[in-house]
């Protein structure tokens, strides 16, 4: 978990036992507020950079981790 974090950056996590449909309407919600335009605003006045991953890269990256 260590040697991957440049690939995970700043993961979200759910707990255990978060039912899938409700993992799905909140990768929909972050997906949605990453398209926000005063959120871009803010990042690109920060200077910060947004490269965001979906949750299923993410799920995909932690699986061959643990692997």
């Amino acid at each position: 978990m260590i040697l991957s974090g440049d690939e995970l950056g700043r993961p979200m996590a759910a707990p255990p036992g978060v039912p899938p449909e409700r993992i799905i309407i909140l990768r929909e919600a972050y997906h949605k507020a990453l398209k926000d335009p005063e959120l871009i605003a803010g990042v690109k006045k920060s200077r910060l950079d947004m490269d965001p991953s979906t949750g299923e890269e993410v799920e995909a990256i932690f699986k061959e981790v643990m692997d």
